[in-house]
C-alpha cells in the first residue's frame, strides 16, 4: 500500500520571502496538495476566510500583521472545523514559540527547515 498523499488537501502558505513561497509551493504541489501562497498577514486572514484550507503554514514576520495578529484574526473566523497551522519561522526563542502556540499554532518548525520534515508535518496536520 502506498503512503497517503496531499491529494484533495489545501493548504495555505504564507511567508514575505518570494523564493521560500515558490519551494514551498513545487514541494507540496508534488505532494499533491493544492497550494495557495500569500505574503503578507491581511492576505492571509483572507485567503483563509475566503478559500478554507486544511493547513497553514504561517511565518511570523510579515508585513501588514505579523504572524501572531494573523493567528490571533484566524482564531476569531468561525469555521465549522479546527484550522491546525504550523509556525515556519526564523524566530525561535522560547517566547515566540510559546506565544504562536498560546495563540492557536499547533506545531512549530524552524528556519532553514527540513524539507522531508516539513512534508510529514504538513501531512500529519492534513490528517
Amino acid at each position: 500500500m502506498s503512503a497517503p498523499t496531499g491529494r484533495d488537501r489545501h493548504v495555505l502558505v504564507v511567508d514575505d520571502e518570494p523564493d521560500l513561497l515558490g519551494a514551498l509551493r513545487l514541494r507540496l504541489s508534488a505532494a499533491g496538495y493544492r497550494v495557495t501562497t500569500v505574503s503578507d498577514g491581511l492576505a492571509a486572514v483572507a485567503a483563509v476566510r475566503d478559500g478554507d484550507p486544511d493547513v497553514v503554514v504561517l511565518d511570523l514576520v510579515l508585513p501588514g500583521l505579523d504572524g501572531h495578529a494573523v493567528l490571533q484574526r484566524l482564531g476569531d473566523l468561525e469555521r465549522g472545523r479546527p484550522l491546525p497551522v504550523l509556525c515556519l519561522s526564523a524566530r525561535t526563542g522560547y517566547q515566540d514559540q510559546e506565544r504562536a502556540e498560546s495563540g492557536g499554532a499547533v506545531a512549530f518548525m524552524a528556519k532553514p527547515y527540513d524539507p522531508a520534515e516539513l512534508l510529514a508535518e504538513v501531512a500529519r496536520l492534513a490528517g
